[in-house]
């Protein structure tokens, strides 16, 4: 039985637990930034919140990591793309329909259409990148693919030359944009997927070492920030150097463990439902400013326990309401797309 289980959910549990904690930091890390707290006076655990948002930076790096090393070898299909624009879509369109309907927003045909449309007009960021990231897939599947070791590997060192090391030496950030960031951490993904016995993943104790150090040095240095009421965030960036290097580190660690759950495997595919609702902009409002009122609690002694425990409902809800979809909503249409894909392969088979 444990045997027929582990051949429908072929994937790795370690990895599937991976990003069920990513979603958790990337949770923190939306408590951190929209809870909209304002410090009259500055003190260790304010300026700790604020700079959790380290925690959503280094998770979206893991997520795209996670998508290069799988996607890297895996063909391109148009059911996917569709399944994966109607799950943004619905969820965009739904949560609109019910804030009008509620009356905590009104009607208005811009917004309507930008909720129909939520890659064209950039409702989610994550969403739209990544979605540009899968267009572009086959075609940096047939780079990694045909390109040899060494190539791929100089590859990687130009564009983290460029896109990482001197945005982390200078505080300068070369002509850029999320669609590069992602591009780089496919091909990184794609590397770690292709050459299994590359140094990272062969010495795992030594990429420990590598990412422990990275992770104290980065402690270190909020604790210092934090005790003398500095803001610095340069050193938390998605691009920096810092980042990076725990992001990699985690997600080989992570990849290097082998086990199956069916729990974790089931719960690991409504990670990306749970991100689209509760970080849309109506909700993200609702939640952080209404329901959990998280400004009001930056002065309180609480101020900890409150995060920990709106994140967890956060996710809860959140995982209910996907599960909900998915049985609901989602599957019926993933039939219709697969027989979509179906058909048009039958018909360019028989041309």
């Amino acid at each position: 039985m444990k045997e027929n289980n582990k051949k429908k959910n072929p994937r790795n549990s370690s990895i599937e637990l991976l990003r069920i904690i990513l979603m958790f930091m990337i949770i923190i890390h939306h408590y951190s930034l929209y809870g909209n707290f304002v410090f009259s006076e500055t003190t260790f655990l304010n300026n700790v919140i604020l700079y959790l948002s380290i925690l959503g930076n280094i998770a979206v790096e893991i997520f795209v990591l996670i998508s290069g090393y799988y996607l890297s070898t895996s063909d391109f299909k148009i059911s996917k793309l569709l399944k994966l624009l109607f799950e943004i879509t619905s969820y965009s369109l739904i949560i609109y329909i019910l804030f009008v309907i509620t009356g905590k927003t009104q009607f208005s045909p811009t917004l309507l259409k930008h909720a129909m449309f939520p890659i064209i007009y950039d409702e989610y960021w994550f969403a739209t990148t990544y979605v540009i990231l899968y267009l572009l897939s086959p075609f940096l599947n047939k780079l990694i693919n045909t390109i040899e070791r060494k190539q791929h590997l100089n590859l990687l060192i130009i564009m983290s030359l460029l896109w990482i090391l001197i945005p982390s030496l200078t505080q300068q950030t070369l002509y850029s944009s999320p669609v590069i960031e992602f591009v780089l951490l496919y091909f990184i993904g794609g590397y770690l997927k292709k050459y299994q016995d590359c140094y990272l993943l062969t010495n795992i104790k030594v990429t420990k070492l590598i990412t422990l150090s990275s992770i104290i040095f980065i402690i270190i240095r909020v604790i210092n920030n934090c005790y003398n009421g500095i803001l610095d965030y340069s050193f938390l960036k998605r691009d920096s150097i810092f980042v990076i290097t725990i992001a990699v580190g985690i997600f080989c660690i992570f990849s290097k463990k082998t086990f199956y759950n069916k729990t974790i495997n089931k719960i690991s595919p409504c990670i990306f439902g749970i991100y689209l609702l509760h970080d849309n902009d109506y909700v993200r409002n609702l939640l952080w400013l209404e329901i959990f009122k998280n400004s009001n609690y930056q002065t309180s002694k609480y101020l900890i326990f409150h995060m920990i425990a709106s994140v967890i409902i956060v996710f809860i809800i959140g995982l209910v309401i996907e599960l909900f979809r998915n049985k609901f909503i989602q599957k019926p249409i993933n039939k219709l797309f697969d027989n979509f894909e179906k058909k048009l392969q039958n018909d360019v088979n028989n041309k």
